[in-house]
């Protein structure tokens, strides 16, 4: 997290998105913390359907 507290790296585990994730996001953009999310091409599911990230990228959670 940085030092204001807006902004937190997330690294999804490389086998696949968590269910939770989307909640997640959406809990954390509620507190005022935009979540970056690292290294999507570690991610084995992402790697198969970029589209995934589309979810996050839209707020669409």
């Amino acid at each position: 997290m940085d030092e204001d507290g807006h902004y937190l790296l997330l690294e999804m585990p490389s086998g696949g998105v968590p269910t939770f994730a989307r909640q997640l996001v959406f809990e954390l953009l509620q507190h005022g913390v935009t979540p970056v999310i690292v290294h999507p091409e570690r991610n084995a599911a992402i790697l198969d359907d970029p589209s995934i990230l589309e979810a996050f990228l839209e707020g669409a959670v």
